[in-house]
């Protein structure tokens, strides 16, 4: 709820309190229930605006919300000290059931108590009703597994947890053990009356090191998704020592397997060594990884692709060392590989760093180009630059980059540089001809140097990674043309203020998400300057309808905003088929709309909403149309 305290008196108000309370009836009063009050002063004139989220209440009905200023020092006139109530209509879901998760728990150390630790998880309800009052119960286990069997470390009730509006994170303070060796944390949330499914109520664990090694193998990655058969490629890894004492020297071993899964049993695929590894400085830790790991070895090697075509998975496993005693998180998870046939023509998408990015940063960029790969499954028209040279050009007329050769699918460059508060922005830069337009050869992305600051120095590695990654995912959409393409293509649309995205393909998809009883026009995008897009044209899917109500766990991956979690959605797959791709649909994230999908507004005639984005601020830059010899043969400005 949002509230404009303003002081319409003639001198300065002293510091008070103003107050938020819900109400049965439309009169708002001290005798209401009370929200916790914030304290500020106003000049005379001036205006503060008071935000607060309430939770949904328990029973159904309807309530009334508002906000109390307390009387301050000198003030003659206390009966406008309240807001009016504004009503809100709480219904029961007829047939509906809870269904309570825990997930992405976390351990942050005390700095100023050593030897104590937070556990940190988030709760999140994908039921079809509300969730009364549960209760957090914390745990630590001997072994990865988290059940109500373990020893509890204590527990507290919860607030009611609605559905799409999952509470940001519950955490419990505990003590760590005194005897080395690796203990398992994680927290449970008991089941509440009705709850349709009480098998996943329980998070997955977090491992806590005390005074052993751990070697962990994180990311990786192949240098193509898509490689020929026969094709030579390059595997990436990366082993990470997350326990607090060093690790010796050991043996990294390469597999190639028929699923996601990588352990010793599949097709050995090459090995390396590891040399000793430091252990972490004790900060922050998640399900694999730990932000301050001292101890980390980038590692890569060689393959041959199988002969025969097919979808295969490479990942690595470490080899155990003295004194280890989690060895669970030894192998990384398979990188997706699909092998097409020799002379095919598979997507490719070649990055091109400008800055002094981390190794680990490109790594996790990188990752992200090769999901793309998988899955846009056909080649386009090599662009030959030879002869006409593209010339890519700073704001300040500075020339950044030269392209010379040939562009084969795709290749985009990846500034970091300050944007004053968006993590990133991005483009095409140079486009096939088509009719009336084709698709990039070409693109840039900017990413923010702050919000890559503010990431390292907050999150935990595992979380950081993501973050980075989804914002790579997100960013070459725009690049391959969801957003600054569209009105070109005449699929961009606005009927009376509702903006919406018109491909037939992406509108399937939308529907079979759960959108098919949403009452606006498909596929809902965001209003006015959407960002990335030229002539400012909207970009993005439209949040109040893609995540609901402040979603901040399961967000589409072009939404707006950068959350905790974003699934690469079928919508967002089809909607690059509208656009011209082949594309494989089964590569999608599993992904529903919200619940509140069906009763989501569209705007009404007249009406001016604004959005407000995290990414991509505003156009990105000429877009220019050329053949493939590199002739430019129209712009689209910015």
């Amino acid at each position: 709820m949002e509230t404009v305290i303003e002081n319409i008196g003639s001198g300065p108000a002293a510091p008070t309190t103003a107050r938020d309370y819900v109400s049965r009836d439309a009169t708002i009063d001290a005798n209401d229930d009370m929200s916790p009050g914030f304290t500020s002063n106003l000049p005379a004139g001036k205006r503060l605006i008071s935000t607060i989220h309430f939770q949904v209440p328990v029973v159904a009905g309807t309530y009334y919300y508002g906000t109390c200023v307390d009387p301050t020092i000198g003030e003659t006139n206390l009966e406008n000290n309240c807001s009016v109530g504004v009503p809100v209509t709480v219904k029961a879901v007829e047939g509906g059931s809870p269904d309570l998760i825990v997930i992405n728990p976390s351990i942050l150390d005390s700095r100023s108590r050593p030897g104590e630790f937070t556990v940190k998880v988030w709760v999140r309800n994908i039921g079809t009703d509300l969730a009364a009052n549960p209760r957090m119960v914390f745990y630590r286990s001997d072994d990865a597994t988290i059940d109500v069997s373990d020893a509890e470390h204590g527990g507290y009730p919860i607030y009611s947890v609605d559905i799409d509006f999952p509470r940001s994170y519950v955490s419990y303070p505990m003590k760590a053990p005194s005897s080395p060796g690796t203990y398992y944390y994680g927290a449970c949330v008991e089941p509440v009356p009705g709850e349709s499914d009480t098998n996943n109520n329980c998070s997955e664990s977090v491992p806590m090191n005390v005074g052993v090694p751990d070697l962990a193998v994180g990311l990786t990655w192949a240098s193509t998704s898509v490689p020929l058969a026969g094709q030579s490629f390059t595997l990436h890894a990366t082993v990470r020592n997350q326990g607090p004492e060093a690790a010796g020297s050991t043996t990294l071993r390469y597999y190639r397997s028929d699923d996601a899964v990588i352990d010793a049993a599949d097709a050995p695929a090459g090995a390396g060594t590891v040399g000793s590894l430091a252990g972490f400085d004790g900060r922050v830790s998640g399900p694999g990884t730990r932000l301050a790991a001292s101890g980390t070895s980038r590692q890569e090697i060689s393959v041959t692709a199988p002969s025969s075509p097919g979808t295969y998975y490479y990942g690595a496993c470490v080899d155990g060392i003295p004194g280890e005693t989690n060895t669970d998180n030894n192998c990384s998870a398979g990188a997706y590989v699909r092998v097409v046939p020799s002379g095919g023509d598979p997507f490719n998408i070649e990055l091109v760093f400008d800055g002094d990015f981390t190794d680990a940063r490109r790594d996790v960029m990188q990752q992200a180009a090769r999901r793309w790969e998988t899955i846009i499954t056909e080649g386009l028209p090599d662009v030959d630059f030879s002869t006409n040279h593209f010339v890519f050009v700073d704001d300040d007329g500075s020339v950044s980059a030269s392209v010379e050769d040939t562009v084969d699918d795709l290749r985009i460059f990846i500034h970091k540089t300050a944007l004053g508060g968006p993590a990133g922005r991005a483009g095409p830069a140079y486009m096939r001809s088509g009719d009336p337009i084709g698709l990039p050869a070409l693109g840039q992305v900017w990413i923010d140097e702050s919000f890559l600051a503010r990431k390292q120095q907050s999150e935990p590695v595992w979380i950081e990674e993501r973050l980075v990654r989804d914002l790579m995912l997100h960013e070459i959409a725009h690049v391959l043309g969801f957003g600054p393409i569209w009105a070109d293509l005449d699929l961009l649309h606005d009927l009376e203020g509702d903006t919406y995205f018109s491909g037939e393909r992406a509108i399937a998809a939308f529907n079979a998400a759960g959108g098919e009883s949403y009452i606006g026009n498909k596929v809902s995008v965001e209003f006015g300057r959407g960002g990335g897009a030229a002539c400012g044209s909207p970009a993005h899917w439209r949040a109040h309808v893609f995540r609901g109500l402040n979603r901040e766990i399961g967000a589409e991956i072009m939404e707006p905003t950068i959350q905790r979690e974003h699934a690469l959605s079928a919508i967002t797959i089809q909607s690059l088929a509208d656009l011209g791709y082949i594309v494989d649909v089964s590569r999608a994230d599993p992904y529903r709309l919200p619940a509140s999908v069906s009763t989501a507004q569209p705007p009404t005639a007249g009406s001016k909403p604004v959005a407000v984005h995290n990414s991509d601020p505003g156009p990105v830059g000429t877009i220019h149309i050329g053949d493939e010899q590199g002739n430019i043969i129209r712009t689209i400005d910015p």
